[in-house]
């Protein structure tokens, strides 16, 4: 290769030795390469559909560090102050590793639900966890080394009992749930196979039975760390809780819900009196993942009991079936204008179903959610006080929301004197 313009041909053979044959030099090509690695597999299009390849390549962060020291030749003269620092997260790491590995949880059941969405319920010893927190779950027959965050649905209570739900999106998720016998969207696998089903639920059916690897879903090892800290274990802090959901974002969500109606029914006080859902779907049958809250609500409803604690409204996005559903036009409703009749809707035989033990204060809107009016309207209900907003979904969805809260906040606090806090997290 010529020399540039002006350079004389010892000087470029000098630049190449440099940034080629020297320690300098390899170290630098290292850290580069590493760093455009690093930033490529954390695209989202990277951590969706390979997770392992995203958790994996960011460990070049130690090639890094290592080639940083000997590329400005301070290994020597600096190592004792950034060994403390290694020796710090050395000693982290492998206690979370340890911890992890020793808490082996024991499946109870499987429950498959439509959208290809499993619930999995299971017993495992851990730090109590808040609501809307979440864990990291492994299954050695899936990779020994995939630990995967799932956010719990089911806080462990008394009988030390958690539920997570996921979506099988990516091919650790597809793999679990073939482990758990769920491949095939069955009603139910594992313990309580004769739990009450809903109507919305699939009419596949699928028997407890052994996979390829000879597993079921009682005998399916898997290992639980955590709990990690979420957005949603804040709602408590306020006295209002509004949480907006897109599909599967209802996951933390559900978790809230049953600790608070939990913590109602035995009398236990908090701080958090009022609580509005408001839950975007495209498809009616995601109502059948909160059948268990569902029937506490029914029951409790059936007792005269949280008649103005919760409000729950769930939009169908599915405009696609809404002129063959029959709708009822509400004029004056703050939610929306055309709500389903949920009556006629079960009873008639159609693609669209939705559970029949609904509680009452669940309402169904078609479309999606008008945020500006519905938050003018609970703040018109909760008049001074501090509201507090978590959101999950879409980085779309929580985006729309947070610039309409910025939007109508100046005047409801003008008008009503309250202050809403936004949190969210997204997927």
């Amino acid at each position: 290769m010529p020399p540039p313009p002006g350079m004389d041909p010892s000087q470029l053979e000098s630049f190449t030795e440099l940034l080629f044959h020297t320690p300098r030099g390899i170290t630098g090509h290292i850290m580069l390469f590493s760093f455009f690695i690093i930033a490529v597999t954390a695209t989202p299009i990277v951590r969706r559909r390979a997770f392992e390849v995203f958790y994996f390549c960011h460990h070049l962060f130690i090639v890094i560090l290592v080639a940083m020291l000997i590329h400005v030749k301070l290994a020597t003269e600096y190592f004792p102050y950034l060994g403390a620092f290694i020796i710090i997260y050395a000693v982290d790491r492998i206690y979370r590793v340890v911890r992890a590995y020793s808490s082996q949880a024991r499946i109870h059941k499987a429950v498959p639900h439509n959208d290809g969405v499993v619930e999995v319920r299971f017993t495992a010893q851990m730090i109590q966890p808040l609501p809307g927190q979440f864990v990291r779950i492994c299954c050695p027959s899936v990779d020994p080394l995939q630990w995967h965050p799932f956010t719990l649905t089911t806080v462990p209570g008394k009988n030390n009992t958690a539920s997570i739900h996921f979506r099988t999106v990516g091919g650790f998720t597809r793999e679990f749930a073939r482990k758990l016998g769920c491949s095939s969207y069955a009603n139910t696998v594992g313990d309580d196979a004769d739990a009450p089903q809903f109507s919305a639920s699939l009419d596949s059916r699928c028997s407890l039975r052994n996979d390829n690897a000879g597993q079921t879903a009682r005998s399916l090892r898997i290992f639980v760390d955590g709990p990690y800290g979420a957005p949603t274990q804040h709602l408590f802090n306020y006295s209002v809780g509004v949480m907006i959901a897109g599909g599967i974002g209802i996951t933390p969500f559900l978790s809230a819900m049953k600790y608070h109606l939990t913590k109602s029914i035995a009398g236990e006080s908090t701080q958090l009196r009022r609580l509005y859902l408001i839950w975007s779907v495209r498809d009616l049958g995601a109502l059948e993942w909160l059948g268990d809250l569902w029937e506490m609500l029914r029951v409790q409803e059936q007792q005269g009991r949280f008649a103005d604690v919760y409000t729950v409204v769930v939009y169908y996005t599915n405009t696609k079936d809404g002129s063959n559903l029959p709708v009822k036009v509400v004029e004056d409703s703050p939610w929306g204008t055309h709500a389903l009749d949920l009556e006629s809707l079960s009873a008639t035989e159609g693609p669209v179903k939705v559970p029949d033990n609904l509680p009452s204060c669940v309402q169904v809107y078609l479309y999606r959610p008008d945020y500006c009016k519905a938050l003018r309207h609970i703040a018109s209900q909760n008049s001074k006080t501090r509201i507090g907003v978590i959101g999950c979904g879409v980085k779309a969805m929580n985006r729309s929301v947070r610039l309409q809260l910025q939007a109508i906040s100046g005047s409801i606090a003008r008008d009503h004197s309250v202050h809403y806090e936004f949190r969210a997290e997204h997927f």
